[in-house]
């Protein structure tokens, strides 16, 4: 591979503050193609509803739109750029901004997602790709990373397919709220501790279980969800206000981690 030092990239305003991706950046659209893999991922982000066009992309969207950190997403975003004088477009598999907390800045990521096995074969083409995306990365403000099986295919993932369906339709209720204050002066406590101390509010297992999810899946308790949730796993308080990192959630911490080449 050449070395090339420097590209001329269009221009996108995305090192100020928080911006809405799909009215930044143009999408390759995903066409689906006899044996091909696509999926429309419905998300309640500003930029909405994504195609993704492998299953290990979806699940990483799925997973990252399931964060409280994750402020918007969009996949196979256009960046245009020229080299030797010529029109050239480079797109990753999805771009993602993160929400800051108190003392740092909105984080953007260009994320390419590829398969191990995939990576372990030499590749002119796939390491000029990835030296394109670390400078458009950096010529938006943002970081570029590379994420695989490994940091996709966790536990966060069944987490997230668990829980994630606790936040369609909108907002927790009155109820949620006031038996989030019911179990305020125990925890901590286990899954099924709690969940038992609602059932004897609700009168009602599924309800009280449900409510629980509901509280892992809006962040009003804390759980470590780099680990499979279960009866035996501790909930906390979640803090509020100044001081809340919300870059503290599992797939968010993998992400800041990733490699990127």
């Amino acid at each position: 591979m050449r070395p090339i030092q420097q590209l001329e990239f269009d221009d996108k305003s995305c090192k100020v503050g928080l911006i809405v991706l799909s009215e930044v950046f143009e999408q390759r659209k995903i066409r689906t193609t006899s044996g091909s893999f696509t999926s429309f991922i419905p998300l309640e982000t500003p930029s909405g509803a994504q195609w993704t066009e492998s299953d290990l992309e979806a699940k990483l969207v799925r997973q990252l739109a399931f964060s409280p950190a994750v402020y918007d997403l969009i996949t196979q975003p256009i960046l245009n750029y020229r080299l030797d004088g010529k029109a050239r477009r480079y797109t990753p598999d999805i771009a993602v901004q993160i929400l800051s907390d108190v003392d740092e800045p909105a984080a953007l990521f260009l994320i390419e997602v590829k398969r191990k096995a995939e990576l372990q074969r030499k590749s002119t083409s796939r390491d000029l790709r990835f030296h394109v995306g670390r400078l458009a990365a950096a010529s938006i403000g943002g970081e570029f990373r590379v994420m695989t099986e490994d940091e996709i295919l966790t536990p966060y993932l069944t987490n997230a397919r668990r829980f994630s369906r606790y936040r369609d339709g909108g907002v927790y209720d009155e109820t949620v709220v006031a038996c989030r204050r019911a179990v305020g002066s125990v925890l901590p406590a286990t899954v099924g501790e709690v969940t038992e101390l609602l059932y004897g509010i609700t009168a009602d297992m599924v309800e009280a279980s449900d409510i629980v999810a509901k509280m892992i899946a809006y962040r009003m308790v804390l759980v470590d969800l780099s680990k499979q949730v279960a009866d035996s796993s501790v909930l906390r308080h979640a803090p509020i206000g100044e001081g809340t990192d919300p870059r503290g959630d599992a797939i968010i911490k993998m992400l800041f981690s990733a490699k990127a080449e």
